[in-house]
């Protein structure tokens, strides 16, 4: 008996080479519930307690999230002062005068004695006598806690990411709005580390570093030195009066001698509000190195800041972008905020976060390694 021909169907196979890209999602299942806030998937560790196992389904949130985090590859993470809140019992303590309190430290810039942080860290406090002295009190004492700090669990977190296996997310970047230079101490994430030689070190630092003063004039870095901000005087750049002083005695010599260009004065090397820093001269090079002539990374994680200064803002919404661009490939990026506080960043950021997870820094490592989680 003749075979009877198959029946034909509206099934058409699809060719190997047309296959779909795969995509790596992180959005959490339906059978998972998360709350929303600001359009994002809102987790509480607030009030999480190691030594229990389950409050109120969230370690079923937290499995979600840690399958999205592991399954990334390239991470770039901006940091604030919140992941320095935990280094040391004395770093962030109040300071004479009433200049900086422990209680209100969300950020660096922050709400300190009583005036908002755009007065404290604005240009204005060298117009008198007293702002100066008073500013240059709060820094000899923020240099004396941070030489102090010791690195917390955050700051070790970036480090362990500091590795060449391309099968596991690594860090790629570290900004951070923080002066207090705990990365120093790791010399996996510090931003000496490839200074000069061509590449950019794993940390850059947005603010500038309070172990280092910078002369107005000839711009050169200097090692801080509290002796010379101890009253109101704002001392002469050394490098600039040697200068001065050479070019003086080629003139008594009967040398040729370049220009007198005076002698520039020393400040902290911390950016203030409406001042230029040299270093955003840097994070745009950075910038166009690492997020147009590379792929853009496809993890973002931004810890311990409220975001208040403009620049910073604007930075993170930039790098936040390019890791979304990922989805014209095929693929899904993740983007993270942790802190203590959850404000709103407007629409535009808003809307490109997929977690926002409320709590301390430190708590979040410990949970987003899982301890024997498969994904660690």
């Amino acid at each position: 008996m003749p075979k009877q021909p198959r029946p034909k169907t509206n099934v058409q196979r699809q060719s190997p080479i047309c296959k779909p890209a795969h995509r790596r999602s992180s959005t959490p299942p339906s059978t998972v519930h998360f709350e929303k806030l600001y359009g994002a998937n809102y987790l509480d560790i607030s009030q999480y307690n190691t030594m229990h196992s389950e409050i109120g389904g969230l370690e079923e949130q937290l499995a979600v999230l840690r399958k999205a985090f592991w399954s990334k590859r390239e991470l770039i993470a901006m940091t604030g002062a919140g992941i320095s809140v935990n280094a040391g019992g004395e770093f962030l303590i109040s300071l004479a005068g009433g200049i900086l309190t422990a209680s209100s430290v969300p950020d660096f810039r922050t709400l300190c004695g009583g005036k908002p942080s755009t007065e404290l860290f604005n240009i204005d406090v060298y117009k008198s006598k007293k702002s100066t002295e008073k500013y240059h009190k709060m820094c000899v004492e923020l240099f004396n806690k941070a030489t102090k700090a010791k690195p917390t669990a955050f700051h070790y977190f970036l480090s362990s990411l500091c590795q060449n296996d391309r099968r596991r997310l690594r860090l790629r970047r570290h900004i951070t709005q923080n002066v207090d230079c705990i990365e120093t101490k790791l010399p996996s994430i510090s931003p000496d580390e490839n200074a000069g030689k061509g590449s950019f070190p794993a940390t850059q630092q947005l603010h500038g570093r309070i172990d280092q003063m910078i002369c107005q004039s000839c711009k050169k870095y200097l090692p801080f030195d509290p002796e010379l901000f101890r009253g109101h005087e704002i001392p002469p750049c050394p490098e600039c009066v040697k200068a001065e002083t050479q070019r003086e005695q080629a003139l008594l010599d009967g040398r040729r001698a370049l220009k007198s260009r005076g002698i520039g004065r020393l400040r902290p090397n911390v950016t203030l509000y409406e001042d230029f820093s040299l270093d955003e001269l840097d994070i745009s090079e950075w910038m166009e190195k690492d997020l147009l002539k590379r792929s853009p990374p496809d993890c973002v994680l931004i810890a311990g800041t409220r975001l208040k200064a403009s620049g910073a803002a604007k930075l993170t919404k930039n790098i936040c972008l390019a890791a979304k661009s990922w989805g014209s490939c095929g693929k899904e990026s993740l983007v993270v905020y942790v802190n203590k506080e959850q404000p709103s960043f407007g629409r535009a950021l808003d809307s490109l976060i997929d977690f926002r997870v409320h709590g301390d820094c430190d708590t979040f490592v410990s949970l987003i390694q899982g301890r024997g989680n498969a994904y660690c």
